[in-house]
């Protein structure tokens, strides 16, 4: 049976909720950072739905991710504006994925790697740049510590998650279904190790 669009993204976000809260529960109490949240969910969500439901599904991101923060200990203010963070950060890399050099979701050639990973750099460092203004702010954390560690943990979920929003180039394959199912399951698994915490 067909899942429904909605139940897609449901779902989707259910599981960023479950891999943030645990990262920002995994995370060493110094870090400040929340540890790897799993930004590239939030980005490939905004990819998912299309213009019309972002400002909707980034409201509900904005919730969630302020969730996952505020359940993990961390202050209100400093929940409310890494919440912020992170869903600007996506909307940024959204913004750099759908700019008119081609069409957004796009992963087939040179041009399509260039603009993923400009994407995925632009939006790690707007967050990772939100972030370390917080830590100054608030004094919650060293600022360009907060930097450094949130703009390459962020950089790598984008790297890892995101490509998997994205349409690859439609070409007949050579490899059959258990081969395919078996390329995926492999995909999924060291995606997830990727964000496993390690002390």
């Amino acid at each position: 049976m067909a899942r429904s669009p909605h139940a897609r993204v449901v779902g989707l976000m259910l599981l960023a909720g479950v891999l943030g809260l645990g990262a920002v529960l995994a995370a060493p109490g110094d870090t400040h950072i929340g540890g790897m949240w799993p930004v590239g969910l939030v980005s490939g969500l905004l990819v998912y739905v299309g213009a019309r439901a972002v400002p909707v599904i980034a409201g509900a991101l904005l919730v969630l991710v302020f969730g996952t923060f505020a359940l993990g200990g961390y202050p209100l203010g400093v929940s409310a504006a890494y919440a912020v963070a992170i869903v600007i950060e996506g909307w940024v890399t959204v913004k750099v994925l759908t700019v008119r050099w081609g069409y957004g979701r796009r992963l087939n050639d040179d041009l399509d790697l260039g603009r993923f990973t400009l994407a995925c750099l632009l939006g790690s460092v707007s967050g990772a740049a939100m972030f370390a203004l917080t830590a100054a702010i608030t004094g919650f954390g060293i600022w360009w510590a907060v930097f450094v560690i949130t703009f390459v943990t962020h950089l790598a979920s984008q790297l890892i998650v995101l490509a998997f929003f994205m349409e690859e180039f439609r070409h007949p394959g050579e490899s059959g279904p258990t081969e395919t199912r078996v390329r995926w399951a492999v995909a999924m698994l060291v995606t997830l190790a990727a964000f496993v915490p390690i002390h």
